[in-house]
């Protein structure tokens, strides 16, 4: 299965120094995709969480006109690492690597990250991450949402 590679015009990757700086002048804000490499079924890709995540994220950062951060594409998905594929690291080091990118993107000027994520098993990870970050800075808010647990997108979606 082959899902579109579209990019928001506010693709990270694609965007020079001085328009992110113009983008964030404009709104302060990013979108951080987290994907993840674990089974969907025996005949779906072991990307597709990571490629689904990636264009709802292109579509949300296009229609909000806000900095789409590349997907990060792993996240925690040690209960999978038994197929064939799959591939996830510790909550741990997740948990670092959310921390470390909050902090990163704050001294951009970024005063909101959505964290977009995909995965089936990080979400507490992920919250835990947004917490620790919390204690320490209180200059940005950062929201979290995990498509695959949220009930409104499973009741329109199905």
């Amino acid at each position: 299965m082959k899902i579109s590679n579209q990019k928001s015009s506010l693709y990270l990757p694609y965007l020079t120094s001085k328009e992110i700086e113009v983008a964030i002048a404009e709104k302060p804000v990013i979108l951080q995709p987290v994907g993840n490499y674990e089974p969907v079924g025996l005949n779906a890709s072991i990307c597709l969480i990571q490629d689904c995540t990636e264009s709802i994220s292109s579509i949300i950062a296009e229609k909000c006109k806000i900095i789409q951060a590349p997907v990060l594409p792993f996240s925690y998905s040690i209960p999978y690492r038994s197929f064939p594929g799959g591939l996830g690291l510790k909550g741990s080091i997740i948990e670092s690597v959310i921390t470390n990118l909050i902090k990163e993107y704050s001294f951009w000027g970024i005063k909101y990250i959505f964290i977009f994520d995909g995965s089936y098993d990080s979400f507490t990870i992920l919250q835990n991450s947004v917490k620790r970050f919390r204690k320490h800075k209180d200059s940005i808010t950062v929201a979290l949402f995990n498509w695959q647990h949220e009930n409104t997108f499973h009741d329109v979606y199905g």
